[in-house]
């Protein structure tokens, strides 16, 4: 009798489920049927216009957004993913027509514009199209050497994504990531390559730099070719490396995965041109040789830049181009001022005559007092000087001078190039010199 009342209530329970699961379930179809009407009338209205009316329209807009910056766009422009990346000034006009300036070796090396038309087409997309020749941009796709590649470049680009100010384009053939950026109004395009060459003069020159990122080391070579050549200090594998040169520093043409699993690509030059840092991680950096230890065993003749010296050094070189003209009747006059090496002599100061072209040593000694301080001492050797550094300082009272002066302990500087460095006297900050390797 008792398992009779559990079955009848277990049955009453599953009846009085089953009606409230029935009345749900209505409910739930009604609601699910007024979200997919209402997800049809969303629908409905976003693709309301055929794919054809979208795609010009947004190909108005790009135009619009090119035609918008009176100064133009910076595009940098990576011909294939493994060359170098070269800028490119751009301006597009109202009337179809482009202006394309360079300033590279493409060019050699003159500030160059060429002008010719352009049109923003569709085509599975929006693309932006030179189609007419511009001698500038067509240098990278013309078919121009035997096997007929060229450089292997596009002068058809497709739109990525787009604003009023960045454009992410992409070549149409060869797939390369290329990037658009407005240029601010006033701002000339000579001087724009200006600065790009003073960039690469401040960060490239013959030795290689060190890329640091956490406890791992690479030698980056070959930078003035913008193409690193980056080896492992522990594997000893390279790896070539593409990359433009930008206002700030650099960028690669691809992301790095560093050390510490970050992702890096630009680099901006530090305030005193000594090491290039990763915007991405500011423990990633390129950085060169100690330089006083560069100073002393590079071997490289370094001139002394006149315009760049305190009246302690300037003053006794003026005294030292002087004595010469009179007293060789402007047959030997003072060509260059140098700090250098000689095989058999050693380090020197020494000067160069013109139009009579004689050279003459004096003796010095250099002395690293700490690597790591990019300290250097400079000592005069006193009688040490070759034949016509003995004949001219017998005749020339102001060599001496200008010998002794250069004695001193000095902090050095330079950007990472090494191609000038500058002096100062630790013991008196206003007494300096800069030197230009020749």
């Amino acid at each position: 009798m008792q398992d009779s009342k559990i079955l009848i209530k277990i049955f009453l329970i599953k009846t009085f489920k089953m009606k409230v699961m029935y009345k749900y379930s209505i409910f739930l179809f009604l609601v699910i049927s007024v979200s997919i009407t209402g997800c049809l009338k969303e629908q409905e209205n976003l693709f309301s216009e055929p794919a054809a009316v979208r795609l010009n329209h947004t190909i108005e807009l790009i135009d619009s957004s090119l035609t918008q910056a009176p100064n133009g766009w910076v595009m940098q422009y990576f011909a294939t993913s493994e060359s170098p990346g070269y800028s490119l000034l751009v301006r597009f006009n109202l009337n179809g027509e482009v202006v394309v300036a360079s300033n590279s070796e493409l060019v050699q090396n003159k500030y160059t514009e060429a002008r010719s038309l352009y049109d923003v087409i569709g085509d599975n997309g929006p693309v932006i199209t030179f189609n007419t020749f511009n001698d500038v941009l067509h240098i990278f796709s013309n078919p121009v050497d035997p096997d007929g590649t060229g450089l292997s470049g596009d002068y058809e680009f497709v739109v990525l994504d787009y604003s009023d100010s960045i454009m992410h384009l992409k070549g149409k053939k060869g797939g390369t990531d290329i990037l658009l950026q407005k240029i601010p109004e006033g701002f000339s395009w000579i001087e724009y390559f200006d600065g790009l060459n003073q960039m690469d003069d401040k960060v490239f020159g013959d030795e290689p730099l060190y890329f640091i990122t956490g406890n791992d080391i690479y030698v980056a070579s070959n930078g003035a070719s913008h193409i690193f050549e980056m080896q492992s200090f522990e594997t000893g594998d390279v790896t070539e490396i593409p990359f433009i040169v930008t206002a700030n520093g650099l960028k690669f043409y691809s992301e790095f995965t560093a050390s510490n699993d970050k992702k890096v690509q630009t680099f901006y030059l530090s305030g005193d041109g000594a090491k290039l840092i990763s915007h991405e991680d500011k423990n990633t950096y390129f950085i060169g040789d100690n330089l006083n230890w560069y100073f002393e065993n590079s071997h490289e003749t370094f001139a002394l830049d006149t315009n760049r010296m305190s009246d302690h050094f300037r003053q006794p070189v003026r005294d030292l181009c002087r004595q010469m003209n009179e007293k060789y009747n402007g047959k030997r006059n003072i060509d260059f001022l140098a700090i250098s090496y000689k095989a058999g002599f050693g380090s020197s100061f020494y000067f160069a005559t013109t139009p009579t072209i004689t050279i003459a040593n004096f003796g010095i000694e250099l002395i690293l007092d700490d690597a790591s301080t990019d300290m250097i001492t400079i000592k005069k050797v006193d009688g040490v000087y070759d034949s016509n550094g003995a004949l001219f300082i017998s005749n020339i009272g102001a060599i001496d001078a200008v010998w002794q002066e250069l004695a001193g302990t000095y902090q050095l500087t330079s950007t990472l190039s090494r191609k000038e460095i500058k002096f100062v006297d630790i013991k008196d900050a206003t007494r300096f010199f800069v030197v230009i390797k020749k």
